[in-house]
């Protein structure tokens, strides 16, 4: 399948220990074997509709580098198996190693992750809790609190409620709820508490960064020549102290993940594309 005047791509479905998983492969256009096989971490709840076109076309541009790139739809989200209330950090955790055994297994030993927003998190976590041999980590507009995260996610449905002239439901209550083991509803997403909570208690800093892998964090900013915020300062310093081969990047473009409009990062696919071609490059 494919769309016109466009690379060819392949849809299908994923077997991980929690149902089948939606995926989209894009094969090397240029090259058989592939270079290497790049896996694509989507973003959180509605972030990852947003950015949905963005990494079909960053997808299309690394295939046409040579690359095998596939997008899978986690666990309860998007045409894979089960509803958001039933997803759990250990099944988008155990749907990434399924992802990426599925391209070491059609020869792909050279393995690079794309991960965004939350998935930043997750794919960080991630490769603490499993081996793996990943060459190349691209974090984009990382989420570094989960904590933070999800309190800006709770707001929402408090939000909400006083654009339709309802008292606001504090965030507190909220919490109270999820601490009793119930559902809440936030946006569109019914959200369980195993999965809340196991956010909550992520934060980037606090990871251990793979020291054999090379580490670029991108940071979408609203004009061009702007810098890296604190936050990815203190990343990528804490990381470099620790051993990780890590560096951080600020390029101007659409935060494409919030806007209202479907947009893109164009820039943002180029840099990307130099960052993962590179490491072939360098060996």
């Amino acid at each position: 399948m494919s769309e016109k005047g466009t690379s060819p791509f392949e849809p299908f479905f994923l077997s991980s220990p929690h149902g089948r998983l939606f995926s989209v492969y894009f094969p090397p256009s240029l090259r058989k074997p592939p270079l290497g096989g790049v896996l694509f971490v989507p973003p959180f709840a509605e972030e990852l509709n947003k950015a949905r076109r963005q990494m079909s076309l960053q997808a299309r541009a690394l295939a046409g580098l040579g690359y095998g790139v596939l997008i899978v739809d986690q666990y309860g989200t998007g045409d894979s198996d089960g509803a958001f209330g039933e997803a759990t950090w250990e099944s988008w955790q155990a749907g990434l190693n399924s992802a990426i055994a599925w391209l070491i297994e059609r020869g792909m030993a050279r393995i690079s992750l794309v991960a965004v927003r939350l998935g930043a998190l997750l794919t960080m976590d991630y490769l603490q809790q499993y081996s793996h041999d990943v060459d190349n980590i691209v974090l984009l507009q990382p989420v570094s609190s989960g904590k933070l995260y999800m309190t800006q996610f709770l707001r929402l449905r408090t939000a909400a409620e006083v654009l339709q002239g309802q008292k606001g439901g504090a965030v507190a209550k909220l919490r109270s709820e999820l601490s009793e083991g119930k559902l809440v509803e936030i946006a569109g997403y019914e959200i369980n508490p195993d999965l809340f909570f196991a956010i909550e208690e992520k934060d980037l800093v606090k990871i251990t960064a793979p020291d054999d892998s090379r580490i670029s964090i991108i940071e979408v900013t609203n004009s061009p020549g702007g810098a890296n915020s604190p936050m990815i300062k203190k990343l990528v310093e804490t990381w470099q102290l620790a051993g990780a081969n890590s560096q951080g990047y600020a390029v101007a473009g659409e935060q494409f993940w919030a806007t209202p409009e479907i947009s893109i990062a164009k820039d943002v696919i180029s840099l990307t594309a130099d960052l993962i071609g590179g490491i072939n490059n360098e060996s």
